[in-house]
């Protein structure tokens, strides 16, 4: 066998090295003066595992509730040539027990991501594992009436070199999960469509996403909140933004941005409370951060704003992180990778002060001398704080939340109607004037898979007034009378629907239904009549018409997600209909389209403001 660092896609044995030999001095990377005091605080609860973890390279971690009874399961995937590498971990009532084996997932080698989701959405957990780029090639397991069963090769993502990263999302609103798979040294990255019964299609350069370069991971968000997810994607020396457009992409990376960096892993979150997920971009040198100043008709090179001299951007190497409220005052704080000096916790102070700050070592974590990739949360103890579990080379680690905190949380179980993992799910509270945004993505940074629960911070109140969710397929909803201190089930379809789901451009939108299009349910009292439609999604013709009572249509403009006018549409006899066509005759692409209506009114009587919804057209 050749050595290690011969091997292709495999990070070569000298890494580790580089990275060690690379880590700042205590007195290069200690603060003038003494600490600042944090809240934030933890413990090393790796003994609650109750085993050693097998030796290898970790690269993050996965967290789901996969036996239903309420707590977060973990499941480690491990890069190493012996046998038994991916691991599954039991929650029992805040201890864990290794049932591997009995998933008929022992002897797995060379793993380097994990992801449960529901593939085929017959409402049951499927596994795809990511190996190595040498390794035989990448593993994806059916969940067939509880059990799992390797599905055969022919899924057009089951070939050696296929490589290593996995990031899942319905890009294109047809209501399953899509792939987007990074390939590093050895494999080109490729967006996968999920075309149902486990069976996927490269649509990388039909979609705008066909790059040779050698990309890490992806990290999936809606950052202009038009209701379909953009796409952040890690290479080794730079990065890349590309902005959802119906289905393809076009790229809105910063323009300054120049390579230096190397192992690159962006994550998004809304950092500032503003309500408009921020990037962070992680990598072997200093990370950065942009805010987020997306505005609808605004150029490209505006979107994003670099604050990493205002507001810093954590530990001055390692290749990015995750988000979680670990302190519940109701920003984010980032579980960072330290490169070589383990796990770095970094407080967010941007609203008191304008900053991130290092409290590694005042909330209780040791510098290690380890190579670290990403941190992955979840409250495994069930106390409302975000646990998480440190994916460290040589000296991996469970670490315990146990900070010390103002007030209380309510956190957030959410269940799609269709799917088991509510990818895209955005939720917002609004206490008092200050915003929370949490959405979820899988993973939420190249190999991490922190649990798709929402916590938000009440402060001292005891219930949450209400929680706005805005699902994946479009559907947005209120719910009301949220406990502090508990565990809230929100199931898709049981909330107050709202209109304003979709693209948000200043007018109160219509929250369809992405499955029926049938309206969800009665807007509230001071909204516009709902549109009827006669599909949404829609492959064929679509017809719509305005509620019974309403003032008769006149006139339909159709737009694109970018606001412009592809269709305009002539109404007869108080209803229009629409052959998917634009203005030149030429089929529309794959995507979401906003219908915006003019109506007419009886002489004298003021107009009535135009009706808009929100449809999507599949290939």
């Amino acid at each position: 066998m050749p050595p290690a660092s011969a091997r292709p896609g495999l990070w070569p044995l000298s890494l580790s090295a580089v990275l060690l030999a690379a880590a700042p001095t205590a007195s290069a990377s200690a603060p003038p003066g003494p600490p600042p005091a944090t809240a934030i605080r933890a413990e090393d609860a790796t003994a609650r595992l109750g085993q050693a973890l097998p030796q290898g390279l970790y690269f993050g971690a996965t967290w789901l509730d996969l036996d239903g009874d309420g707590d977060l399961d973990l499941t480690v995937p491990i890069d190493s040539d012996a046998g038994g590498t991916l691991t599954v971990w039991l929650n029992d009532g805040g201890s864990f027990r290794d049932v591997t084996a009995a998933l008929g997932l022992a002897g797995i080698a060379n793993a380097r991501s994990a992801a449960w989701l529901d593939l085929d959405l017959d409402g049951d957990l499927d596994l795809y594992v990511t190996r190595r780029s040498d390794a035989p090639g990448n593993l994806l397991f059916e969940n067939a009436g509880g059990v799992l069963r390797a599905r055969p090769e022919g899924t057009g993502f089951d070939r050696p070199a296929t490589d290593v990263a996995q990031a899942w999302a319905d890009y294109d609103g047809d209501g399953d999960f899509d792939l987007y798979l990074a390939g590093v040294f050895v494999s080109r990255p490729r967006l996968l469509r999920n075309d149902g019964g486990f069976r996927f299609t490269d649509v990388s350069a039909e979609a705008g996403l066909d790059t040779l370069a050698a990309a890490i991971g992806g990290a999936w968000a809606d950052f202009d909140d038009d209701g379909d997810p953009d796409l952040a994607i890690g290479e080794v020396t730079r990065f890349r933004v590309y902005q959802n457009e119906g289905g393809g992409f076009r790229e809105v990376t910063p323009a300054h941005y120049a390579p230096r960096a190397l192992l690159v892993c962006p994550s998004w979150a809304d950092v500032n409370d503003d309500g408009r997920l921020d990037l962070f971009v992680g990598g072997l040198f200093p990370p950065l951060l942009f805010e987020n100043r997306f505005a609808p008709g605004a150029a490209p090179e505006t979107f994003f704003q670099d604050r990493t001299l205002d507001w810093g951007s954590g530990p001055p190497f390692g290749s990015g992180g995750t988000w979680a409220d670990l302190d519940l005052d109701g920003d984010l704080d980032l579980l960072a990778d330290g490169g070589s000096i383990g796990t770095r916790l970094i407080e967010n102070l941007i609203a008191p002060s304008q900053t991130l700050l290092d409290v590694t070592a005042d909330a209780g974590l040791p510098t290690l001398r380890t190579v670290t990739w990403h941190p992955s949360g979840a409250d495994f103890d069930g106390d409302g704080r975000v646990d998480f579990f440190a994916a460290q080379d040589v000296d991996p680690r469970l670490y315990r939340n146990v900070s010390l905190t103002a007030g209380g949380a309510v956190t957030l179980a959410l269940v799609p109607a269709r799917g088991v993992v509510p990818i895209g799910a955005r939720v917002e509270l609004d206490l008092d004037g200050r915003l929370q945004v949490r959405e979820v993505a899988w993973p939420a940074s190249a190999f991490s898979f922190p649990a798709p629960r929402v916590v938000l911070a009440l402060g001292a109140r005891h219930t949450a007034p209400w929680v706005d969710v805005r699902w994946g397929s479009g559907l947005t909803e209120r719910f009301h009378g949220l406990q502090a201190g508990r565990l809230e089930t929100l199931v898709e379809g049981r909330g107050q629907p709202l209109p304003g789901g979709g693209k948000k451009t200043g007018r109160r939108d219509l929250a369809m239904s992405g499955a029926s299009g049938a309206v969800a349910g009665e807007p509230v009292p001071d909204a516009p009549r709902a549109l009827q439609l006669s599909c949404n999604p829609c492959r064929e013709a679509l017809g719509l018409r305005l509620a019974a009572g309403a003032a008769p249509i006149e006139e339909v403009r159709v737009h694109d997600v970018r606001g412009r006018v592809v269709r305009t549409l002539t109404a007869r006899g108080g209803e229009a209909g629409w052959d998917l066509r634009d203005d030149a005759g030429s089929r529309v692409r794959p995507g979401v389209y906003w219908l915006r209506v003019g109506t007419g009114a009886a002489p004298g009587a003021a107009p009535e403001p135009s009706r808009t919804a929100r449809v999507v057209i599949l290939p």
